[in-house]
């Protein structure tokens, strides 16, 4: 007897607008997918997951043109606290708090990030 087992990927769906120079967030959301998805630009903007202990989760690149809208797929982490943008001149142009999707009180110990009402 075979079985197929499937696991679903979890992403952060990000909607962006790179418009005239400038990026620009219009929401965030968390999607699973059936398959892994392979990033394979290795320059361009650089978006990084960070932890709440301040240290990079990961990190990947999106290659974006002008004048475009673009949905951005960042794999997805239960330890992030934000997602950072940085342009092709190594600026920061966006930081998105993401900790509302995080897996807060998993482990029964209120954490710093962690507050007693959502750890109970």
């Amino acid at each position: 007897m075979l079985v197929n087992i499937a696991y679903a990927e979890k992403y952060f769906v990000l909607d962006v607008n790179y418009i005239i120079g400038s990026v620009t967030f219009n929401s965030i959301n968390l999607k699973e997918a059936d398959r892994s998805i392979k990033f394979t630009d290795t320059s361009g903007f650089l978006v990084k997951t960070v932890s709440f202990e301040n240290s990079d989760i990961g990190k990947i690149y999106y290659n974006m043109s002008e004048n475009k809208k673009y949905i951005l797929y960042v794999p997805y982490n239960a330890d992030a606290a934000r997602i950072e943008v940085y342009n092709l001149k190594d600026s920061k142009v966006m930081d998105i708090d993401v900790s509302s999707f995080a897996d807060t009180c998993g482990n029964s110990i209120c954490e710093g990030h962690e507050s007693y009402e959502s750890c109970t």
